[in-house]
């Protein structure tokens, strides 16, 4: 409760709560006040907050990853089944449930399509191991997740798209 950081924020809130950027001119005491204007301060701290989010998931994926001995970087069958289910199966069923759609006369047009084929070849999402965190979960796999599948798909996502795009449908 004492970290300078937190202690920081917990002011510039307050601060954006009581004097709003960019309302002060032309307006008395009274206005700044508003409910309209309250709520404006306050959906912009819960934005800042929330834009928090991804820094804080690398932050603990970096220090999931630092608590590893180098022995354990080592890639084990649960990892490889994690890369092949995320990196390989699940765009193979995305695009095999999009063509079932065609087939029914559901067809995407091409933008959404490609869209959610590059969304299902990601890596593994980075808010991951602060899940395996919270509900006490293989942390040391979900980070090791991330950290691998966000280095393979350097290669795995241009080759999944360029054969989509070119060679399939």
């Amino acid at each position: 409760l004492m970290n300078p950081g937190l202690l920081a924020t917990a002011a510039g809130i307050a601060l954006a709560v009581v004097f709003p950027a960019g309302t002060m001119a032309g307006r008395d005491a009274a206005d700044l006040f508003s409910p309209a204007l309250l709520g404006l301060a306050a959906f912009q701290a819960l934005e800042m907050i929330g834009s928090l989010t991804i820094p804080l998931s690398l932050l603990v994926t970096g220090v999931q990853l630092g608590g590893l001995k180098m022995k354990d970087y080592l890639p084990t069958r649960s990892l490889w089944a994690v890369l092949a289910w995320r990196l390989v199966l699940a765009p193979l069923v995305t695009v095999l449930v999009f063509e079932l759609l065609a087939l029914c006369g559901l067809r995407l047009a091409e933008v959404p399509r490609m869209t959610g084929y590059l969304i299902a070849a990601m890596p593994v999402a980075i808010s991951c191991s602060i899940v395996t965190e919270r509900f006490a979960g293989e942390t040391d796999l979900a980070a090791k997740s991330i950290f691998y599948s966000t280095l393979a798909s350097i290669a795995t996502v241009p080759v999944f798209y360029c054969l989509v795009k070119y060679c399939c449908f």
